[in-house]
């Protein structure tokens, strides 16, 4: 009896009838076999395709060799450190544009006895603007306690459109060896109000209205410049306002007043 071939391309056997051969059980469990083999192989373009998971990063369990916190800790604090800065910025931009509004720029106060005084000093003399907490290169001092009483590293602020340019009140061969004054800060021009400050740390400082060319007209402004400084982050101390003088206190008398 002929057998029937087993080749892939051969029609599929029949079933026993009459008229067609019937395949020996050995032939017909091999063929059974074959067509099973081909069928598994057959691709199936309905299924669909088998999602494979991209490879995880190891979980924080390595630490560090210089930090006592994970790796994980430090990308995410990272990452929330990023978002801070980004929602602290728009804060501090907002509160800035609602004190300009509130207090808008005025000239100064005072005429300059030394066309000097009236300089723009830049970065090159250390004039910087104040960003967000923590500061960077800054020298730690303290507020004076008494009108005699000497305040190493003292800055000068004011409040203008750019924000709060500072300098450190320091001699400056530019200006003939002579302290900067308020107005080197706005080359003699526009600014909402000026003052002194003293940082204790690079996320502290002490504050004061003191400024003979673009003083602060009330308490009320005094507060709302602290204001200013706090949107950037900053514990803030301010040394108050005087109701007996109309001015702002320019040393420590007392306790002093958180803004």
């Amino acid at each position: 009896m002929p057998r029937w071939p087993l080749a892939s391309s051969a029609p599929r056997p029949q079933a026993s009838g009459p008229g067609r051969p019937l395949l020996p059980r050995t032939d017909r469990m091999h063929a059974s076999s074959v067509l099973l083999h081909q069928v598994q192989r057959r691709p199936n373009r309905n299924a669909p395709t088998p999602h494979r998971a991209s490879p995880r990063r190891p979980t924080a369990i390595t630490a560090c060799p210089d930090k006592a916190f994970p790796i994980r800790t430090m990308r995410m604090r990272s990452v929330h450190s990023r978002a801070r800065t980004i929602w602290m910025s728009a804060s501090s931009s907002q509160v800035l544009a609602a004190f300009l509004r509130r207090y808008p720029p005025k000239a100064s106060s005072s005429v300059a006895d030394d066309p000097r005084q009236n300089l723009q000093l830049t970065a090159q003399h250390g004039l910087r603007v104040l960003g967000s907490a923590p500061a960077t290169d800054i020298l730690l001092g303290a507020p004076p306690k008494s009108r005699f009483d000497s305040s190493p590293y003292r800055y000068l602020w004011v409040i203008d459109q750019r924000g709060i340019p500072y300098i450190i009140e320091e001699c400056l061969e530019v200006l003939g060896t002579q302290r900067p004054k308020h107005t080197n800060l706005t080359g003699g021009g526009n600014a909402c109000m000026g003052g002194e400050m003293w940082f204790t740390s690079d996320s502290s400082l002490y504050v004061s209205g003191g400024s003979g060319r673009y003083p602060a007209t009330d308490g009320h402004q005094l507060d709302a410049a602290v204001e200013v400084f706090e949107s950037l982050g900053y514990d803030v101390t301010s040394l108050g306002w005087n109701d007996v003088t109309g001015f702002a206190k320019r040393h420590w008398e007392g306790e002093p007043t958180h803004g």
